[in-house]
């Protein structure tokens, strides 16, 4: 339907337009030399090194083992990726992220008591934060909107290059397999890669390098664990949420901002295939 497709390029200008207006705050901001963000202060969290690497990787690896697990014609055979394109292949994708949670929780608990303060989870401010985190989101989407028109006018973007959970809507987009790529994407997606790339990656190398370093180089590891088309849009999302964590110590702040964003591509792409 040509009218739904209309709605989605409305929404997509509006929401461009919204970003366009939080980065002239930003740009105001800065003239008056202040940053974009009050920084909290933070004490450094208690894990060491070892245990945060020994974790990461875990968790890093643990979903190729899940679905190696579960794809029924093996992970490796032409077949897997059209399984993982598959509506049959999504509540994996949830239990993937379900299983790096539990595994980061379980393995720092292991390796001493657990604080929420290097979890980032004071909620004494959570209103706030919703906000920073909405704000994130519409600072960001404007880049990554620009990037990815950019990749189009230029060749460098097709369509076999869409995530594999455009593709599984493409293929089923009944009511059901809607509401398991809503969860997955926009609930647990969210919960696990912020667990994993700002609280444990970018928290722990913030409290011995750079905070500078530790936005980058989160930040880069955060794209590179995406589709090759998707790393370079990404970039703008991921030094946003890095530097979000990094001013205000919040999961809840950087797990909004990340959720509206899968939140908004996955309405997009449903707007455009109605």
């Amino acid at each position: 339907m040509a009218d739904w497709k209309d709605i989605g390029n409305y929404a997509e200008y509006a929401v461009f337009a919204a970003s366009l207006a939080v980065w002239l705050k930003i740009l105001i901001k800065g003239i008056y030399g202040n940053p974009p963000l009050a920084r909290v202060d933070q004490p450094s969290v208690s894990w060491d090194i070892p245990a945060v690497c020994a974790t990461f990787l875990v968790a890093y690896f643990l979903p190729a083992f899940v679905i190696e697990l579960a794809c029924p014609v093996g992970l490796h055979s032409p077949e897997a990726a059209l399984w993982r394109q598959s509506p049959k292949a999504v509540p994996w994708h949830l239990a993937c992220s379900l299983v790096q949670i539990l595994a980061v929780v379980a393995l720092l608990r292991l390796a001493g008591p657990l604080r929420k303060e290097d979890f980032g989870c004071d909620l004494t401010n959570w209103q706030n934060d919703l906000l920073v985190g909405a704000g994130g989101f519409l600072a960001s989407i404007g880049p990554v909107f620009l990037i990815t028109k950019l990749q189009h006018s230029l060749g460098w973007r097709h369509l076999e290059d869409k995530h594999d959970f455009f593709k599984i809507l493409d293929n089923g987009n009944s009511s059901g397999v809607v509401y398991w790529v809503v969860a997955a994407v926009v609930v647990v997606g969210p919960l696990a890669e912020e667990l994993l790339y700002r609280v444990l990656l970018q928290g722990s190398i913030q409290s011995q390098l750079r905070p500078w370093m530790a936005i980058v180089f989160s930040s880069a590891v955060f794209c590179m664990r995406h589709n090759p088309a998707d790393m370079l849009p990404l970039i703008p999302l991921a030094l946003t949420l890095g530097y979000i964590y990094y001013r205000r110590r919040s999961y809840v702040a950087v797990v909004v901002a990340h959720a509206l964003f899968n939140a908004l591509n996955i309405t997009l792409a449903l707007l455009s295939g109605a």
